[in-house]
């Protein structure tokens, strides 16, 4: 594969840091679990690491695309800059327009309405269902700071171009656009962006796979990658004692392993939190094929007197666990079995143990907390190297569980991973500020990996 290099001119200046609220530090100690002042001390200054210069030179820049990491806290860090963006006064009212799902929509809404309720009364949340302009507007009046939270799909229906054409003309909006890789959605969203003649609007373009934005677009005049954290797993932290390479077409014969090793491992730990995510087929049919099997499969171990058997046949390390084994599987109810698609209203709720089947919905922007069994073996003949990063659920902070974490996959999405490791890590090399740096940026080479 071609690296294409880029020549970055000088060193950026460093800069002063930047001062968070006392509200805000407890907020990020209570959400990565910080234990002392010295952890809190690193991820203050990683996060003003990532935003200093783009706070800093706010006025300056008009369009910025932003690039993290999958499941590495970009709301988080969306949260940090327009907090600080609200208390400098350089921001008023913030359209947040998240991905194409509900369940998206309401874990970021709540992530949103909570956080900056907990920041400050001044601060109003407005979702796209219950959103009323008179509303809108006298908060506004009252120096009220305002976000509004819409999935993608609706944002003709809020009208964003009519709320913004009713504002005064000193209004500072920006539009963020997450899961911006998404083109067809998000090329709607820069459609509106450009139709809107102010000067104080901005947006910020935010995804976990930027490769086609830079290939495709070309009005950005700011680029930036978030740094992660060192406790953050992404592609470098799996290896193959992480994944299970099962070339069976049967894709039952798959499911059944993977099932019976997230019982096994759930009840040896004694979790009273765990994941087994089944992203296999694209197709809606197949979600609740794959479902029915699985719930026929777990009503099977309940009633069966061979589980000691099928235990020592598929995972003899765990037959010591037996007893532990077998009162788990007593106590699972059918209810935990999930499909996530647009034709399902069973909802995400990351507690206690869930099951969960889907397509498109299971692979882009939904945060998996307790993830512990994935299985992801299909793939056409072709994939996007976006689509594939946003596909890695079991990217994140993963470390206390990384040992017992497997993933159920073929040769040809291990090829694929190993094919892009250069390419993601070559992204992340430089940040790239001004827009002749990004020029300079040629992705296209990389719109697509092949699978061989």
């Amino acid at each position: 594969m071609k690296i294409i290099k880029i020549k970055v001119y000088g060193k950026q200046e460093k800069e002063e840091p930047i001062d968070s609220s006392e509200r805000f530090n407890n907020i990020l100690k209570e959400t990565l679990g910080l234990k002392d002042e010295k952890e809190m001390n690193e991820s203050l200054s990683l996060f003003n690491a990532n935003w200093v210069h783009i706070i800093n030179n706010y006025d300056k820049y008009k369009n910025f695309l932003i690039y993290g990491d999958v499941q590495s806290g970009k709301t988080l860090n969306l949260i940090y800059v327009i907090n600080h963006l609200f208390e400098n006064d350089k921001l008023d009212i913030v359209f947040y327009l998240t991905g194409s799902t509900n369940d998206i929509l309401f874990q970021n809404q709540d992530r949103f309405t909570d956080t900056f309720k907990k920041i400050s009364n001044d601060i109003a949340t407005y979702i796209n269902s219950n959103l009323n302009c008179d509303n809108l507007i006298l908060d506004l009046q009252r120096k009220k700071k305002v976000i509004i939270s819409s999935i993608k799909q609706k944002v003709r229906s809020i009208s964003i171009v009519d709320i913004i054409n009713a504002l005064p003309p000193s209004t500072k909006i920006l539009i963020v656009d997450d899961e911006a890789d998404d083109y067809t959605i998000s090329n709607d969203i820069i459609k509106i962006y450009k139709s809107i003649e102010t000067n104080n609007l901005k947006k910020i373009s935010i995804t976990a796979s930027p490769f086609y934005n830079i290939y495709k677009f070309d009005d950005y005049d700011y680029y930036k990658v978030l740094k992660s954290p060192n406790n953050y797993c992404g592609i470098n932290k799996f290896d193959n004692k992480n994944f299970y390479v099962m070339n069976d077409p049967n894709w039952e014969k798959i499911v059944f392993r993977a099932f019976l090793y997230w019982i096994c491992i759930t009840a040896s730990l004694g979790l009273k939190d765990s994941q087994f995510l089944l992203n296999i087929e694209l197709e809606k049919e197949d979600h609740w094929l794959i479902k029915k099997y699985i719930r026929k499969t777990l009503d099977d171990f309940k009633k069966t007197k061979n589980l000691p058997k099928l235990i020592l046949e598929y995972y003899p390390r765990f037959h010591k666990d037996i007893d532990k084994i077998s009162n788990f599987i007593c106590n699972l109810n059918f209810d935990i079995i999930k499909t996530l698609n647009s034709d399902s209203d069973e909802e995400l709720s990351n507690k206690n143990f869930e099951i969960l089947i889907g397509g498109k919905n299971l692979s882009r922007g939904i945060t998996f907390k307790n993830l512990l069994v994935e299985v992801m073996v299909n793939m056409g003949k072709k994939i996007s190297a976006g689509t594939l990063i946003q596909r890695a659920r079991w990217f994140g902070y993963r470390n206390k569980m990384l040992e017992h974490m497997m993933i159920f996959v073929n040769d040809n999405v291990i090829n694929a991973y190993n094919e892009i490791k250069d390419l993601i890590l070559w992204t992340k090399k430089y940040d790239i500020y001004e827009r002749n740096y990004l020029n300079k940026f040629n992705a296209c080479n990389y719109e697509y990996i092949k699978i061989k």
